[in-house]
């Protein structure tokens, strides 16, 4: 039967979750790398295989199904796998996030500051349609048409 107040019953769902989530690391930990019980996370061995990474909601069969294709691994570990997993060319932007060195932040202010100019020559371009208007003396209002500078 549902709650009738819903923020118990979201209070209530998020404790099961975090209590489910929590019991499977104390089960599985501690990191499978380095050793370390601290910022445990889990982490899918082979990220192709991922079918979601919100499954602590789901089933009971579906998340041991899930789960079994991942392990634990401290904070740390988990960044470094990652990161040495994505596939990266410094100076492009491959991404989401994107990498903070040096060569790609140069990149990304360089391709900013293009697509901003990009932006404000589209901007300053009139289209033909409009310039039918502007031939013809009308404004889409009616009234007479102010140059831009």
């Amino acid at each position: 039967m549902p709650y009738k107040d819903k923020a118990r019953q979201s209070a209530f769902q998020l404790r099961m979750m975090q209590q489910r989530r929590v019991t499977w690391l104390n089960d599985n930990g501690p990191c499978k790398r380095c050793g370390s019980s601290d910022r445990l996370e889990v982490d899918h061995i082979d990220s192709a295989e991922k079918v979601d990474h919100k499954v602590w909601s789901w089933s009971r069969d579906r998340r041991e199904a899930e789960l079994a294709k991942c392990q634990v691994l401290c904070y740390e570990c988990h960044r470094k796998k990652t990161s040495s997993e994505q596939r990266i060319e410094h100076g492009r932007r491959g991404y989401r996030r994107g990498c903070r060195c040096d060569v790609c932040k140069a990149a990304r202010f360089q391709s900013d500051m293009n697509w901003k100019k990009h932006r404000q020559e589209k901007r300053r371009a009139v289209s033909p349609r409009w310039q039918r208007h502007l031939v013809q003396g009308e404004t889409r209002a009616g009234s007479t048409p102010v140059p831009r500078t």
